[in-house]
């Protein structure tokens, strides 16, 4: 018995050890909380004082001197439901002092402390947060306002109908409308504040004889109402020097109706930033007159430096003007006459977009410099020739001058002529910084407005916005061998100018145009050399020329016109390697006269139906094939190789054997009825194999049409037949664009990029036995499209879908097979009362078939099996019926219903899936019955857990020990009696 007791000792001795080492402790080492450093708040009441006997005895201290002002200090006020400014103090004339109180949380039309009609008040060391206005102050004198916090109020401080005030060194932050607004108050300081985070502006003056130094402005943001750093309205001699005015939404400075102001040492860098509210932004605008700015930075401003729109006499001196994104000085509207002297210019210069004749009269000295060069501005001369190096030049009112053999490094206008006329432009470079971000202003490497009958000629015009740019009513401009590259926008522009000569130019390597063409007539464009431009080589609105000999190559489009109601003659042009196409006509650009250009890779397109109607001539070329160009024919037959093939108007015509290579469009229909295009092999085109535009009853039978962006293509299209047909290999094979009733029968459609079918907005068309597999993205893809059916397709091995119907109602499907592809065999999305019946949708990745926010489908006798996810899941989707499916052997769920209420299944067959049916909590009205529901049997252990493990491991231990004793209990016994005698 003892040997037992002792046994069971050490037993549970051992089982307790073990149980303490695996026992888990889920409370925190060292927690614990300090009573002591608490914060202690008290609650106080407002004040409110009405003359000084009153200030006398709620003052904590003083006497009212001078020397000894009444003290009120260390007040807490929370102002919630009082109905009550937080300190009010008016009509005294004692010296007092508010200090080191706190006022938070005032009413609504409530401040936080309010001066009225009084003087030698001062406010320092508070904190003013929440409430209307921070501090107000109305028809107050001789009173200081330092060192506060003040946050998050609708103003920060008010100043109104006030002088002689001193406002220090305040910190103001996050306030709806201002953070200093000073209104008809005079002769005061403001000094050392710091303004940030204002939804309009930092500081906002109105007033004379103010002295605003030092202050730091920036962080005003979209407000709806001037989010500058300084908003100057109704202003005059007021002194501003020394502050920093950043980072604001709209300006640093803007300055309205005010008057002799001085502006001077203030820095004004990164302001503008368009938002909802504002639509520019910059330095500084101006509005007022006589006003001086003297020796200010400003750097790294939107839209410009300086804004002058209105005013007269207004000095700008001294100032450096750097890197701001669109110019230094910007003249528009009726800015009136500046005097602009002795300041310096980096990366920017001044341009002028204004109204009138007289408002060019500017006083603008040659000590003004761009990179240390001269900015050179002459008025009314005539007869002169100006050669050397200069930053800008820019010529008002000059007649029959020289500029030639000069450089100019501007990043502005490097020659501008303003109602100039006959003068001539010959052998200068014009070339800005090298192309990047700092070229993207009004900048130009030569610029004409207004001025007409002037040569340019063998000029280097390159890295700027526009090289060259010829403004409205610049008429009978030469504008000959001149080289204009790498420029942001175009190399030549023309806008709103007529009888203007572009000859022998070279316009290369620009982002968007080699020549640009807006609103201007009678343009002869010959003999220019026109690589790599992005957009176009040369781009025409509502614009009529000739364009002969030309060469475009390497761009989106050769040409490009749009509304262009006169028509333009195309002659002799060489056209190579266009992306999109060689010719790109538009809307409003019919009847031009096409004649003997040549075409390589690339061809011609129409992108409207009125612009289909050309003058095409054959001894136009693709790759030395003959373009064909029909129209208003009945019952032809065209056969034999061509580079193009476009019938405009055409019916009863057969065509066959055509065989289309390497241009834009292969074969195109436009306006054209019952024609018929069979046994056609199209490829290596740029775009569309096949494009129908507006033509119906047409019938297209086995053509093959490959390695192109779409194999066919039918837009407003209806009725047309398209049988046996190969559209392999594209980026889609068969498009439907707004066309209806259409039959798409026994086409192969494989491999294609995007999908083998795409149907957009088009309803009522029958899709049957079609191969439609391997495709990057769906084999069929319906968006916006109802009414279809779709039946007996293949669309298997797709990346993403077999079928894939977005926002498409009442559609048949039936009898597909959708398996083996990469994400689900048929998803419905955003698509009502559609019909699935006897589709085969098996091994797919997620599921067989997803319908996702869609109601009242019809799911009935379709095979969805092997999938790896669920055999049908519908998610969001109600009023969904799922009757006689098969949907077996898949690896989660037969049926996973998700958030979808009044879902119908019954007489399915869900047979070795993990479950048969799983719907989540929050699904309603569910009606199941009536389904054959057989479970997977689960052969596989489970896993043991981490308690289990621990439990084992225990159990190991206990019957090792018991072994233990059990082989040496004799010795543990002799050896516990010599302990015990011990």
């Amino acid at each position: 018995m003892k040997r037992i007791s002792q046994f069971c000792l050490i037993f549970f001795l051992t089982l307790s050890i073990s149980m303490i080492l695996f026992t888990y402790d889920s409370t925190p080492e060292n927690t614990y909380f300090e009573s002591r450093n608490q914060l202690l708040f008290k609650a106080d009441a407002p004040i409110s004082i009405d003359g000084d006997s009153e200030l006398a005895l709620i003052a904590s201290a003083g006497n009212g001197s001078l020397s000894n002002p009444y003290l009120i200090d260390n007040y807490v006020i929370n102002g919630t439901g009082l109905n009550s400014h937080g300190i009010l103090i008016g009509n005294t004339t004692a010296y007092f002092t508010i200090q080191n109180c706190i006022i938070q949380e005032v009413d609504n039309s409530y401040s936080g402390i309010v001066l009225e009609n009084l003087t030698n008040g001062r406010i320092q060391d508070s904190t003013i947060k929440n409430s209307n206005f921070g501090i107000y102050l109305y028809k107050t004198n001789d009173t200081i306002i330092n060192d506060n916090e003040v946050n998050d109020n609708e103003y920060g401080i008010y100043l109104k109908d006030s002088n002689l005030l001193e406002i220090l060194r305040n910190n103001l932050n996050n306030h709806y409308y201002h953070g200093i607004y000073i209104l008809n108050t005079n002769n005061s300081h403001i000094h050392g504040n710091i303004a940030y985070n204002s939804y309009n502006s930092g500081i906002r003056l109105t007033g004379y004889y103010n002295n605003i130094t030092e202050n730091t402005a920036y962080h005003s943001k979209m407000g709806w109402l001037n989010p500058n750093g300084l908003y100057v309205v109704g202003a005059h001699f007021n002194n501003i020097d020394g502050n920093n005015f950043s980072h604001n939404i709209d300006y640093g400075i803007t300055v309205s109706s005010s008057t002799n102001n001085n502006f001077s040492n203030n820095l004004i860098k990164d302001n503008g930033a368009p938002s909802e509210y504002i639509e520019d932004g910059g330095g500084i605008h101006m509005g007022g007159s006589n006003n001086t700015f003297f020796n200010n930075t400003i750097i790294n401003n939107e839209v410009a430096g300086f804004e002058i729109g209105s005013g007269v006499d207004n000095k700008i001196i001294n100032n450096t003007i750097i890197n701001n994104s669109n110019q230094g000085i910007f003249y528009y509207a009726n800015p009136g006459k500046t005097h602009v002297h002795n300041n310096t210019f980096i990366q920017n210069g001044i341009v002028f977009d204004i109204y009138t004749f007289e408002d060019y009269e500017q006083n603008i000295t040659p000590d003004n410099t761009i990179g240390g060069l001269p900015i050179i501005y002459y008025r009314h001369q005539n007869n002169i020739k100006i050669s050397g190096n200069f930053g800008q030049l820019i010529l008002f009112n000059c007649s029959y001058c020289n500029i030639t053999d000069s450089t100019f490094s501007s990043w502005s206008r490097g020659v501008a002529l303003h109602y100039s006329d006959f003068n001539r432009i010959t052998n200068n470079n014009l070339n800005a910084v090298p192309f990047n971000e700092l070229s993207k202003t009004r900048s130009c490497g030569i610029f004409l407005s207004d001025s007409t009958d002037n040569k340019i000629i063998n000029n280097t015009a390159s890295n700027t916005h526009n090289g060259i740019l010829v403004y409205p009513d610049s008429d009978r401009t030469d504008i000959i061998n001149n080289t204009a590259n790498n420029n942001i926008f175009a190399g030549i522009g023309v806008w709103d100018s007529g009888s203007v000569l572009i000859k022998n130019n070279t316009a290369n390597s620009n982002e968007n145009y080699g020549i640009r063409l807006v609103q201007s007539d009678n343009i002869p464009t010959w003999d220019n050399s026109l690589y790599n431009n992005g957009i176009a080589g040369i781009n025409l609105e509502n614009s009529y020329g000739l364009f002969w000999n030309n060469t475009i190559s390497n761009s989106s489009n050769g040409f490009l016109a749009t509304n262009c109601p006169v028509w333009s003659e195309y002659r002799n042009n060489t056209l190579i390697y266009t992306g999109y196409a060689g010719f790109n006509f538009g809307s409003g650009a019919a009847g031009n006269r096409i004649y003997n250009n040549h075409f390589f890779n690339c061809g011609i397109i129409f992108e409207t139906i009125d612009s289909a109607d050309q003058n095409i001539t054959t001894d136009n070329t693709i790759n030395n094939l003959p373009i064909r160009y029909y129209k208003n024919q009945r019952n032809q037959t065209y056969s034999g190789n061509v580079g193009q093939l476009i019938l405009y108007n055409c019916s009863g015509s057969k065509i066959t054997n055509c065989n289309p290579k390497s241009g834009s469009y292969g074969i195109s229909l436009y306006l054209s009825h019952d024609n018929k295009i069979f046994e056609n092999n199209i490829d290596v085109n740029n775009y569309y194999g096949i494009q129908i535009y507006q033509s119906d009853y047409n019938t297209i039978l086995n053509n093959s049409a490959v390695n192109l962006n779409s194999g066919i293509k039918l837009r407003y299209s209806d009725y047309n037949n398209i049988s046996v047909n190969n559209f392999s290999n594209n980026l889609y094979g068969i498009e439907l664009d707004h066309s209806f009733s259409n039959q798409i029968y026994n086409n192969t459609a494989n491999l294609n990029n995007q999908s083998g079918l795409y149907l957009d907005y088009s309803n009522n068309n029958f899709i049957i036995n079609n191969s439609l597999n391997y495709a990057n993205n769906s084999g069929i893809y319906l968006e916006d499209s109802d009414n279809n059916t779709l039946r007996n397709n293949t669309a298997i091995n797709n990346a993403n879908y077999g079928i894939d119907l977005l926002f498409s109602d009442l559609n048949n499907l039936s009898y597909n097979n959708a398996n083996h592809n990469g994400e689900t065999g048929i998803k419905l999305e955003g698509s009502h009362n559609n019909s699935l019946s006897n589709n085969t949708a098996n091994n797919n990745p997620n599921f067989g078939i997803y319908i996702r926010s869609s109601d009242y489908n019809n799911v009935t006798f379709n095979i969805m099996n092997n999938n790896d996810d669920s055999g049908l899941k519908i998610y969001y989707s109600d009023h969904n019926r799922i009757y006689n499916n098969i949907i077996n052997n898949n690896y989660n769920y037969g049926i996973h219903l998700e958030t979808s209420d009044y879902t119908t299944i019954l007489m399915n067959t869900m047979i070795d899936n993990l479950m048969c049916f799983y719907q989540t909590s929050d699904c309603y009205g569910t009606l199941y019955g009536y389904n054959i529901c057989q479970n997977r049997t689960t052969t596989t252990p489970p896993i043991p857990s981490f308690s289990m493990l621990i439990g084992i491991i225990i159990l190991i231990i206990m019957l090792f020990l018991f072994m233990f004793f059990k082989e040496n209990r004799f010795k543990i016994e002799e050896i516990l009696t010599q302990m015990k005698g011990l």
